[in-house]
């Protein structure tokens, strides 16, 4: 599954080397001192809880491709999780990619689709924290492996639990933490060869800037118990990509909430 993670890892990596501008350019974004709107917090909330679900989904698939169950077993996912779009009133916002998944039955996603959409417990967990589902998150450390979905967390959710998001500046603090951390991992990445692309003087300085406590034990960030220097470049890989999806949607929900 590791491999198989990393080669899912450096895909996602590939398909948004386009949208990376945003993070050599940290400090481009003035702070819009206003109130989300309740409009933007709920389009925040719905998009949450439709990744929610489809990872609560594609944890069972990939379960159910790696597990032989008895001939008497049900497997009852596809139903409790059409169920609970139908309880939110979530169902008419899905996207036709969606509603195509969560209606196939029950163990019929390739290992390859579920493995990548579990790949997005990154972003589940930013969207959690920016609109109030979780108290904080989970250090980048830990980006080495992929937390278990929080299946229990979403199946008591009810339509009108409502709860506060966080403030738009812990948003773009945690954003900031988690680019420095990136970056550090993109830079080691160029310096191994496994990222090969042209990068501009200032973004050249930039990956020097972020590296420049690389092999120093008590100074160099780490991945799991390793710093990132040492670290293997499989589990590097899906920490590379796991800091992106939390950066990616750590800001999207900032541009959520701050709209004007």
């Amino acid at each position: 599954m590791l491999c198989l993670g990393g080669i899912v890892a450096w895909r996602i990596r590939k398909s948004h080397e386009e949208d990376e501008k945003a993070l050599f350019r940290l400090s481009d974004h003035k702070p819009v001192h206003i109130e989300p709107s309740e409009t933007a917090v709920e389009s925040l909330r719905s998009e949450t809880l439709r990744l929610w679900l489809l990872l609560w989904r594609a944890s069972s698939e990939l379960f159910l491709s790696e597990k032989t169950l008895p001939a008497n077993v049900e497997v009852v996912t596809r139903r409790a999780v059409l169920d609970k779009l139908e309880d939110l009133d979530l169902r008419s916002a899905l996207s036709s990619e969606e509603l195509q998944l969560h209606l196939l039955p029950d163990g019929d996603w390739s290992k390859e689709v579920a493995l990548r959409h579990l790949f997005r417990v990154a972003e589940l967990e930013a969207l959690q924290y920016s609109c109030g589902f979780a108290n904080e998150l989970s250090p980048v450390e830990d980006f080495e492996t992929l937390p278990r979905v929080d299946v229990e967390g979403i199946r008591g959710l009810t339509k009108g639990a409502r709860r506060p998001s966080k403030e738009t500046f812990e948003i773009r603090h945690e954003s900031e933490m988690t680019a420095v951390f990136y970056l550090r991992c993109l830079a080691e990445q160029v310096k191994r060869g496994s990222v090969e692309r042209p990068l501009e003087e200032e973004q050249r300085q930039i990956l020097e800037e972020a590296s420049a406590k690389a092999g120093d034990p008590n100074a160099d960030l780490l991945i799991g118990t390793k710093i990132i220097s040492e670290v293997e470049s499989d589990k590097l890989n899906i920490a590379t990509s796991q800091a992106y999806m939390r950066f990616s949607a750590l800001r999207h929900a900032l541009s959520m909430l701050e709209a004007d």
